[in-house]
C-alpha cells in the first residue's frame, strides 16, 4: 500500500532464545516501506510445554498489527476451548473475538493512540509523498502561478496569443550564446520580477525583448517547437500522473458525495457562465491537470508546423470544463465535438451538450431522456463508481487499517498453525518445504463465493473493490458493514484457517514470515537458504537478518517486490539425536 522512503532502513530489531526444545530467532526490517507495520510474538515458555509465535502483517498503519500482538497471547490462553484441548476452535474464537474487539470503542481509542505514536518524520517522505503534499498546495492555484513554479511563464503577444517561456532554458541558452554578464544580469532581474509579480511583468519584459532585440526570445520561442512536448510532460505529465491514480479513488469518493449534494440542492451553476461551482480543492486540482494535459496535446500538435507558434489550447483563455470521472470516461483529450461536457441550467438541472456547435439533422425528440431517466442513469454510474473504488481513506485505525496473523504453537510433538491472510508458515522436513498455512487471496473460489456474497467486487489486479489484496485479516472494518452477515461471513473475514500437524523425525525447522519475504522467495527456496546457512554454521540470528537483506530490493522501480516490510522467524525443533549431522546431509531434492 503505496509509498516509499528515498533509502531503504536496514537497520535489523532481532532476537533469539530458546529452550531444551526449540531454538528460535526473528529479525523485522523496515526497508523502503514510511512506516514498520509488521508485528510478531516469539513467546518460548507459553503454555506449560508449549511455545508460541506469531507474524502479523499491518497495513494501512501498524497499529492493529501491534495490538494484537499484545493481546492476542493472553486471549487464546483464557480461550475455556484451549483448556480443554480443543485448539482448532480456540484459535477460532480467539481471532474472531479479538476482532470484534476492534470496533469497540475503548479498543478504538487505544488504536488511535498507538497510530499516533508512530508518525513518520516529514524528512524521511519520499518523492512521492512530497509530491502528494505538492499537490494539495497547487490545487488552489492559478494555472499561471504553478507553471512559474516550474520556471515557466505564459507570454501574451499582441495579437493575442500566447507563447511559453522557459526561464532556465532561456537562462541557459544565454550563457551558453556568449549573451554578456550584462543580460545575464538582465534576465536575473526578470526572473525575479516574475517570483516578485507573477505575471504582472509582461511589460517589462517587453521592454527587456525591446533593449536586447527580438532574436533572443524568438530564437527560444522557435526552439521551444521541438521541446514542447518534452518540457510539459515534465511540468505537467511527469509530476501529477502518478499522484493522480494513486489518489483517484479517494478523489472519486470525494467527488461524487460533492456532485451528489449539488445536485439535490440545486446549487450547481452553469460553467459558462461567469461563476463555476464550488469544489472542493482536491476536484480543483484533477480538472486543472485534466485541462493541462488536453493543452499539452494540442500544443504538441501545434509545434510541429513550421511557421506557427506554440500556444496554449490555441487562446489566451485557460479551459476549466470539467471532465466527469463518475460517468467512467477515459477519453481524457477528446477533439472538440466529440466530447459532450456536463453543465447545468438555471432549474439545477444537469444537462450535456457538445462543444460543437453543428445540429444534428438526424435528431429525433422521442430518443432524448427524460429528466427522471437521466437523473436516474446518472444515480446508477455514481452506484457502480462507488462499488469500483470503494475503499478506505485511511482515517480510522481498525477501519481503515488491518493485519494478517500467522500463529504457530509449537507443543512437544505437534504443531497448531492458524493464519488469516497472506503471512505463511513453511516447515522444512528433510530438506523438502511443506507449506503449514495457505495465503488468503480474493481471487481463490472459496474467498470469491463470500466477497460476494457481502456484496463485493474483485477488480482486475485481485483488490476487493479496488483496494485490500488479501480476503482475510483482523481489523478493516471498513469491508465488514453487511449488517445481515456476522463477522467471519465479511467481505474480509478474520476466521483463521488452522491446522495440526504431528512433528515427525525429519522435521527441522519452521519458518513463519510475512509476504514481505514470500514475494521474493518461494516456500523451498527459503528453505533451501536457511538450510545451506545452518549446514554452514551460521547462527539463526544471523541467518534471518541475511534472508531480510537477500530479498530487499536495490531501487523501488519494479513491480513492488523487495520493497515491503520483512519479518521471519526460524524455529528449529531440537531433538537429542546429533541434529547436526542430519543437516550435513543434503537435500535429494
Amino acid at each position: 500500500m503505496g509509498a516509499y522512503l528515498n533509502k531503504p532502513i536496514t537497520e535489523k530489531v532481532s532476537e533469539c532464545g530458546g529452550n531444551d526444545r526449540i531454538s528460535y530467532a526473528a529479525t523485522s526490517m523496515q526497508g523502503w516501506r514510511i512506516n514498520q507495520e509488521d508485528a510478531h510474538n516469539c513467546i518460548v515458555n507459553y503454555d506449560g510445554d508449549s511455545s508460541f509465535f506469531a507474524v502479523y502483517d499491518g497495513h494501512g498503519g501498524s497499529e492493529v498489527a501491534r495490538y494484537s500482538a499484545h493481546h492476542l497471547p493472553d486471549m487464546l490462553k483464557r480461550n475455556n476451548s484451549w483448556f480443554s484441548g480443543n485448539y482448532v476452535k480456540a484459535m477460532q474464537d480467539t481471532f474472531l473475538e479479538l476482532d470484534e474487539l476492534l470496533r469497540t470503542e475503548a479498543v478504538m481509542k487505544e488504536l488511535k493512540r498507538i497510530a499516533g505514536s508512530v508518525e513518520p518524520k516529514h524528512e524521511e517522505l519520499s518523492d512521492d509523498d512530497e509530491d502528494k503534499q505538492t499537490l494539495y498546495e497547487e490545487a488552489g492555484m492559478p494555472i499561471e502561478t504553478i507553471l512559474e513554479r516550474y520556471g515557466i511563464v505564459l507570454h501574451r503577444e499582441q495579437n493575442g496569443k500566447q507563447s511559453i517561456i522557459d526561464l532556465n532554458e532561456l537562462r541557459t541558452q544565454l550563457e551558453q550564446q556568449g549573451g554578456g554578464e550584462e543580460q545575464v544580469q538582465k534576465m536575473e532581474q526578470f526572473e525575479k520580477k516574475i517570483q516578485e509579480n507573477g505575471l504582472n511583468v509582461l511589460e517589462q519584459e517587453r521592454n527587456w525583448k525591446d533593449q536586447n532585440g527580438d532574436a533572443v526570445i524568438d530564437k527560444e520561442v522557435k526552439a521551444r517547437k521541438n521541446q514542447l512536448r518534452k518540457t510539459e510532460e515534465k511540468a505537467v505529465e511527469g509530476r501529477t500522473k502518478k499522484r493522480m491514480s494513486e489518489l483517484s479513488p479517494s478523489l472519486l469518493r470525494a467527488k461524487r458525495t460533492k456532485s451528489s449534494n449539488d445536485i439535490e440542492e440545486g446549487t450547481l451553476e452553469s460553467q459558462s457562465n461567469d461563476t463555476s461551482p464550488s469544489r472542493s480543492a482536491v476536484d480543483k486540482s484533477e480538472e486543472r491537470i485534466q485541462d493541462e494535459r488536453c493543452e499539452t496535446a494540442e500544443i504538441a500538435g501545434e509545434s510541429e508546423e513550421a511557421n506557427s507558434e506554440p500556444e496554449v489550447a490555441g487562446t489566451a483563455e485557460i479551459s476549466t470544463t470539467t471532465q466527469s470521472i463518475d460517468s467512467g470516461d477515459t477519453d481524457e483529450c477528446a477533439p472538440p465535438g466529440k466530447n459532450p461536457h456536463p453543465s447545468a441550467t438555471s432549474d439545477g438541472q444537469i444537462t450535456f451538450s457538445s462543444d460543437s456547435e453543428s445540429v444534428d439533422e438526424d435528431y429525433n425528440a422521442d430518443e432524448e431522456m427524460s429528466e427522471g431517466e437521466e437523473e436516474e442513469e446518472m444515480d446508477d454510474e455514481e452506484i457502480d463508481a462507488e462499488q469500483a473504488y470503494s475503499c478506505p481513506s485511511g482515517d480510522t485505525p481498525g477501519e481503515d487499517s488491518g493485519t494478517t496473523a500467522c500463529v504457530v504453537v509449537v507443543f512437544k510433538d505437534k504443531v497448531v498453525v492458524s493464519n488469516a491472510g497472506d503471512s505463511r508458515a513453511v516447515m522444512c522436513r528433510n530438506g523438502v518445504a511443506v507449506e503449514l498455512s495457505i495465503d488468503h487471496k480474493p481471487e481463490d473460489d472459496i474467498e470469491r463465493r463470500r466477497i460476494e456474497t457481502a456484496g463485493g467486487e474483485i477488480s482486475m489486479d485481485g483488490r476487493v473493490n479496488g483496494g485490500l489484496n488479501l480476503s482475510r485479516a483482523l481489523g478493516d472494518h471498513f469491508y465488514k458493514k453487511n449488517a445481515s452477515l456476522p463477522l467471519k461471513e465479511q467481505m474480509i473475514s478474520a476466521l483463521p484457517d488452522v491446522k495440526q500437524y504431528k512433528i515427525l523425525q525429519d522435521d527441522e525447522f519452521i519458518i513463519i514470515a510475512c509476504d514481505g519475504i514470500w514475494n521474493s522467495l518461494t516456500s523451498q527456496e527459503a528453505v533451501d537458504f536457511v538450510r545451506r546457512k545452518i549446514n554452514d554454521g551460521v547462527s539463526l540470528k544471523d541467518i534471518c537478518e541475511q534472508v531480510c537483506d537477500h530479498c530487499l530490493s536495490p531501487n523501488t522501480a519494479g513491480d513492488g517486490t523487495g520493497c515491503d516490510n520483512m519479518t521471519i522467524i526460524i524455529v528449529q525443533i531440537l531433538r537429542s539425536a546429533s541434529l547436526s549431522q542430519k543437516l550435513a546431509t543434503p537435500s535429494s531434492s
